[in-house]
């Protein structure tokens, strides 16, 4: 007997213990019309010394079960634990935490282990296929990471006596465990003198048309596609979407209910008969974290089922390498369907499996550990089985794909809220709105909320900032800006000058939003006025939402009110209801001095957000106190990037220039409120003006950044600073009616700058002239520490004249190599902004395949 007796009786996985065995290398591994794997033997070479036979675990595992008391559905345990990779490489490019590649490079930097046998994908000429292949760098590791979900012949890689190397490792599914213990028992070689084994939690493997399939759903043919991953977290947030890199970089994404659909349809017959899900026999199982509460960006459930696997756990614990918590093991068990659930639907597999005639698998479980025999589950078991032995024996590659595909539209119709269901209910929507045809290519669309724009100079300098980095990825998107404002008209016409739509932040409150908004979500089409419809409509068109406000979840501004703090958070809210990505862009964070703020900053930091980039070291220490666990890093103010432009008036002072210094005085009534004194402030300037017109023949202009009909208005406290110095050297800029760049233009024509605005500090920072940060908050000395000008940083509570004017001096002695210092910063600052932007992309990225939520979109 041989082999070939194991594939007639649909027993064989695909493990390629017999090809390792053979010793007249007469076994060769091929892939048969139903897109699965099974060994062909070479009749020429063959001897018949059964040795293939005996050794197959898809017939009988020669080895003992654990300990009668043990489940064999779960194993032995010494420790379960919730983990991830410690490097960011490691976990992006992960399935999950990255654990096991962190684990096994740990292991071979260190000496431990010199070679590990891993799954890698690769692509053929008109298909992408795995391959077992030794990795013995780290590079190799990383081109193995992610998820195969087909069969590989994994064991065929064992030549050498590798079976019993100490000095190796495997990475396998639980048939590949199985083979590797029948081989090592029928050598007598105990496995705890072989190589580690990181088992993998496995639900079953699908036929490599599944991967087919998927790449036909792309709308990218297979000559077209460089990469292929069947989960990809960067993609629609862990788990992940199925994404195929096409041969021009461009990455088009597959919706996962698609991979579980194929999961129904492509199924191994095999699979349903096998126990262990659990991979028992390992050292260390590793798997996806369902069921456990996490903060789904994806971590790694780790059983530990050996002393030698705890022992290298620990040692890349102790390394730094992986973070981990402990877990409860039922809690575990539970999340993976390990329960009677499981032991029904796998008992009444076997048992349907009998019914069909097929000789049985002989895995030694004794019958106690079996569910009640059930005749419904088990008939429904021998359909499904049934079924899949079809496709498994199809006769053509066609048949089998055609065979499936026809289950999977069934599946999709029989399920109401199936891909198809809303894509003929986004269709009916669309008619009853005009909005023409369906398929029709719609630019990604952004919402903005943030400061308003209109005689303002922080808000737009954000805007125009945050729209030319992702410009660079998105050429051809649309904006729209939501945001406070006393004057609608006014704020739509300053819209309009920034190239972005415009909706008022009021328009969202709880009472005119909320029952429109639960409707839009059951519905796909928005409900109440016209107004709060076109509001609706566009969080439902969005790619996803950026929060873009430059300073958040402090209670030293505004007003200290739960109103005030769940203004935004509406929007947050709102976009997780509708699904869409919210996301916090380079803002300050804190301080959050009360119990109440800190409670809500970190509930809508940690439910509501997607991604949180700070934009100094003290933000990101905030957001730690938070016990914010959700993506977070740093990054530098997009206003830095904001482009220059020359009025009339910043041509006059550049004019005058020729002839004197130009000094630019940004005022703001925060400092003026935040003096010891707020006339010592009024004092302190006028003082100061005076000295610099007096010592360096200067001309001062005012500069004002936000302006209002109410008190908080820079001009009040420009005016009354003008009314106590000479008029013929001093002069307010009227920046009421100029854009953002325009202001900017301005400080870049000045010889030096005294700046009470935060983006003043920026914008001449950015256009390297020496500046002197008249500092309230923290944010002002952290952009003076990132462009190396700690020393003149200025603290407007003490209001000391001498004080300003010792710096001022400094300042203008050094002002030549400050500027050259500035411009040689500059680019890295940009570079990193950027940097900032490329890992903020795979969260914002829209979908090149719509989902049925990508319908609801379309409305």
């Amino acid at each position: 007997m041989n082999v070939k007796d194991i594939v007639t009786n649909d027993l064989c996985t695909g493990c390629g213990t017999c090809v390792c065995v053979c010793p007249n290398n007469a076994i060769k591994i091929s892939e048969n019309a139903g897109g699965f794997l099974f060994p062909q033997i070479q009749e020429n070479l063959c001897d018949n010394c059964s040795i293939c036979y005996r050794v197959c675990s898809g017939r009988k595992l020669l080895f003992k079960l654990p300990d009668n008391q043990t489940d064999p559905l779960k194993g032995d345990v010494i420790g379960a634990y919730l983990t991830r990779s410690v490097d960011t490489v490691t976990f992006s490019n992960g399935q999950s935490g990255g654990t096991v590649t962190a684990l096994l490079s740990h292991l071979i930097n260190i000496g431990n282990i010199n070679k590990v046998l891993v799954t890698r994908l690769l692509k053929t000429a008109d298909k992408f296929r795995p391959e077992p292949v030794w990795a013995k760098s780290i590079n190799d590791l990383y081109s193995s990471q992610g998820s195969k979900y087909c069969q590989v012949p994994l064991v065929a890689s064992l030549k050498d006596n590798c079976e019993s190397d100490y000095s190796a490792a495997i990475v396998g599914l639980g048939c590949h465990v199985h083979g590797l213990r029948n081989l090592q028992s029928i050598k007598g070689i105990h496995h705890e003198n072989g190589p580690l084994v990181v088992g993998l939690i496995c639900a079953g493997i699908q036929s490599f048309h599944a991967i087919d399939y998927l790449v036909s759903k792309s709308g990218v043919t297979i000559n077209q596609c460089a990469s292929f991953r069947y989960k990809d977290k960067r993609y629609g947030g862990w788990p992940g979407n199925v994404s195929i890199t096409a041969a021009d970089g461009v990455i088009h994404e597959v919706p996962k209910n698609y991979r579980h659909l194929c999961k129904q349809c492509f199924d191994s017959p095999r699979c349903s008969i096998c126990f262990d899900q659990m991979n028992i026999f390992s050292d260390i199982v590793a798997g996806d974290p369902w069921g456990i509460n996490h903060d789904k960006n994806g971590y790694t459930i780790l059983l530990v089922r050996t002393n030698r696997g705890m022992r290298v756990v620990q040692s890349a614990k102790d390394a730094g390498v992986i973070e981990m918590s402990p877990l409860p093991v039922n809690e575990l068990f539970k999340g993976q369907s390990v329960d009677q659930r499981h032991r029904i639907k796998w008992s009444s597999s076997v048992r349907a499996w009998n019914s069909l005639g097929k000789p049985a698998f002989d895995s030694g479980i004794a019958d106690r550990w079996m569910s009640t025999p059930d005749s419904k589950s088990t008939e429904k078991q021998k359909v499904s089985i049934t079924e899949l032995l079809k496709n498994a024996h199809a006769l053509n590659r066609d048949q089998a794909i055609s065979m499936a595909v026809k289950k999977i539209l069934f599946l999709q119709c029989r399920n109401k809220f199936s891909f198809e269901f809303f894509q003929a209910k986004a269709a009916k929507a669309l008619s009853i709105l005009k909005r023409g045809n369906k398929n029709k290519d719609i630019k990604p669309h952004f919402v903005l909320v943030g400061a308003r724009i209109s005689m303002n100079f922080g808000g737009p300098s954000l805007l125009s900032g945050t729209i030319k980095l992702m410009s660079r990825y998105f050429p051809d998107a649309t904006y729209t800006l939501l945001c406070n404002t006393e004057n609608e008209a006014s704020e739509q016409q300053w819209a309009q000058k920034y190239g972005v739509g415009f909706i008022p932040l009021r328009l969202f409150s709880w009472k005119r939003i909320l029952l429109p908004a639960f409707m839009a979500r059951l519905t796909g089409i928005p409900a109440g006025n016209p107004r709060t419809r076109r509001a609706m409509r566009t969080l439902l068109n969005s790619s996803a939402i950026i929060d873009i406000w430059g300073i958040s979840f402090t209670d030293t501004l505004g007003k200290n009110t739960l109103a005030s703090r769940l203004g935004r958070g509406r929007i947050w809210i709102l976009g997780k209801l509708f699904g869409k990505p919210v996301i916090k862009y380079t803002s300050a964070i804190g301080p959050c001095r009360s119990k109440m703020h800190r409670f809500f900053a970190s509930l809508f930091l940690n439910r509501f957000c997607d991604l949180v980039i700070a934009r100094d070291s003290e933000s990101l220490k905030e957001l730690e106190n938070l016990k914010v666990n959700k993506v977070k890093f740093c990054c530098p103010d997009t206003a830095i990037t904001l482009d220059i432009k020359l009025s009339s008036d910043a041509n006059r002072l550049n004019e005058m220039r020729k002839t004197q210094p130009i000094i630019g005085i940004s005022v703001s009534f925060q400092a003026f409120r935040r003096a010891e004194v707020s006339e010592k402030y009024i004092k302190m300037s006028s003082f100061f003006i005076e000295r610099i017109i007096s010592t360096y023949n200067a001309h001062v202009i005012l500069i004002p950044n936000e302006l209002s009909n109410g008190p908080d208005d820079d001009r009040k406290v420009a005016s009354q600073i003008y009314s106590c110095v000479p008029k013929d050297s001093c002069e307010i800029i009227q920046t009421q009616s100029m854009l953002a760049e325009e202001i900017k233009g301005i400080i870049s024509v000045c010889d030096a700058v005294i700046a009470a605005r935060y983006h003043s500090v920026i914008a001449a920072l950015s256009s390297a002239v020496p500046v002197i940060a008249v500092s309230w908050h923290y944010k002002y000395s952290e952009v003076m520490n990132l462009f190396n000008q700690d020393d003149f940083i200025f603290d407007v509570s003490k209001c000391n004249t001498e004080l300003l004017i010792d710096k001022f001096e400094l300042l203008w002695r050094n002002r030549n190599k400050i500027r050259k210092d500035l411009q040689d910063r500059l680019p890295e600052i940009i570079n990193t902004i950027r940097e900032g932007m490329d890992r903020t992309y795979p969260f914002i990225r829209p979908s090149k395949t719509c989902t049925h939520k990508g319908y609801k979109d379309l409305l």
